[in-house]
């Protein structure tokens, strides 16, 4: 199931990043959705993908 979840997340991180860091918000709420919480992990991907610093992501 984990990695199930985790496929999902990078395919939704694929998609999103071309809009940058507008898309923040929406992320973070998804990782919380799939995840039940949003992991250093996570939110280093997140901030990866939206090219926005893990300070602000967290």
């Amino acid at each position: 199931m984990l990695e199930t979840q985790l496929s999902t997340f990078k395919d939704h991180l694929g998609e999103i990043a071309p809009q940058g860091r507008t898309m923040l918000l929406p992320a973070l709420l998804r990782a919380q959705k799939e995840f039940g919480f949003i992991s250093k992990e996570n939110a280093t991907k997140i901030g990866n993908a939206l090219r926005t610093p893990l300070a602000d992501v967290m």
